[in-house]
């Protein structure tokens, strides 16, 4: 989906991670960060979002909640990380990266509440009010007052644009009164409403247009302020990026949520420039050939990648001449292996061959390992450690290293961070 744009916009991490691969340095099954695209990509979406008046947190599922890449998005002022689950948020913490928002997409448990408000997150999201008020106890507990926001849904099914899995929250119909029931209760405050997502990009017309979502959110964050409530954020995630920003700060919303901008893959980034560069890529090797094709290592893959091409080779010369169609699988296929198609005129790929996508990705979803890169724009081009897809730091093989070794990782990369033991 994004390998034209990432030959075209970064080759060298492309030619740099097919080197790496073959030198032994990373395994197959990798996902290779541009740590300094990050950071340029991160810097971007700062300034638009401060032009038009925008606040920020990052969501880092999409790279692996890498923490080299999460500080350097935070050293480029996104001060605060979106955690969709309890495990992102204990993940980045662990390395000091600031908690901006928990509870979305995913509640935390409820014996995880005082962990996670030890945090000091800046808001969690409640789908129920039966949740705020927990939170608010658990906050009170902790000597503190933990602000919340509501996810909320339409008072029909039909008027919202949930994904499969992500139903939920508080209907409009039943919204004044989930206020109200949090009238005097200790530990919590109420300060605005969340749904998603609020964008969804269209490929007939090649923009991400509003949901049905959006016009819920601005019709409860109403609701709110009829009710007194002191409205902060009206939280709107969903295809974030420079190019969206403007006009949902237009519309009225406070607060967005930019995951794969950073990485320079929403949907907007596959066939025209943006102001995001492509700043990840996944590399594998050649397993095996069938008949039709050749087998590729997985473990990496993500059924809703939008796949279409791989680019191998032995080396990083032949590799960039060498193109072959990418063959996705079902979804319900456990993905041991990728599969290419080797078209006619094209020559059978070796055993052992270098093999690159760039694709749509979710790594905290795959089993993969992530390699961040430092110095890549300066042509001088580091490994930050190997980690795993959920943020830890790994051994080549795939064993598990102590947080303090991931520090090392960290700092090698010229950032700090403060471990959280």
């Amino acid at each position: 989906m994004f390998l034209d744009m990432t030959m075209q916009r970064n080759p060298d991490l492309i030619r740099t991670a097919a080197l790496l691969h073959q030198s032994g340095e990373i395994p197959a099954n990798t996902y290779v960060l541009d740590v300094d695209a990050v950071y340029a990509n991160a810097v971007a979406i700062r300034e638009v979002a401060d032009i038009y008046g925008a606040k920020l947190y990052q969501m880092t599922k999409q790279h692996g909640r890498n923490p080299v890449a999460a500080l350097a998005a935070e050293a480029a002022g996104i001060k605060g990380a979106v955690c969709v689950d309890v495990d992102e948020a204990i993940a980045l913490a662990s390395y000091g990266v600031t908690i901006g928002h928990v509870g979305h997409l995913q509640q935390i448990p409820e014996h995880s509440l005082a962990e996670v408000l030890s945090y000091n997150p800046e808001v969690v999201t409640c789908f129920s009010v039966e949740k705020a008020l927990r939170v608010g106890e658990e906050a009170a507990r902790l000597g503190k007052e933990q602000q919340v926001l509501f996810r909320v849904r339409a008072t029909r099914d039909d008027q919202d644009d949930f994904h499969p899995a992500q139903e939920g929250g508080i209907r409009l119909a039943d919204l004044e009164q989930a206020v109200h029931a949090l009238d005097g209760a200790r530990g919590v405050r109420l300060v605005g409403v969340t749904t998603h997502p609020n964008l969804l990009y269209q490929a007939d017309r090649g923009e991400a247009l509003p949901t049905k979502n959006l016009k819920t959110l601005l019709e409860a964050a109403e609701i709110l302020r009829r009710c007194g409530v002191d409205v902060r954020q009206i939280n709107a995630p969903g295809v974030t990026c420079c190019a969206t920003i403007p006009g949902m700060v237009q519309r009225g919303i406070t607060h967005v949520e930019p995951g794969s901008a950073l990485i320079g893959n929403t949907p907007l980034h596959s066939s025209k420039n943006q102001s995001e560069i492509p700043a990840m890529c996944y590399v594998t090797e050649v397993s095996h050939l069938v008949k039709d094709g050749a087998l590729t290592i997985g473990y990496g893959f993500y059924p809703r990648s939008h796949m279409k091409e791989a680019l191998v080779g032995s080396s990083p010369d032949e590799l960039m001449e060498q193109r072959y169609p990418a063959s996705a699988y079902p979804a319900e296929a456990i993905d041991y292996y990728g599969k290419l198609v080797v078209p006619p005129n094209m020559p059978m790929p070796k055993v052992g061959d270098s093999v690159i996508y760039a694709f749509r990705s979710q790594v905290f979803t795959s089993n993969s390992f992530v390699a961040p890169l430092v110095g890549l724009r300066q042509g001088k081009p580091r490994l930050a450690g190997l980690w795993n897809a959920v943020g830890y730091p790994v051994d080549r093989q795939g064993r598990p290293l102590c947080l303090e070794e991931g520090e090392k990782f960290i700092q090698q990369a010229g950032f700090n961070s403060s471990i959280k033991l």
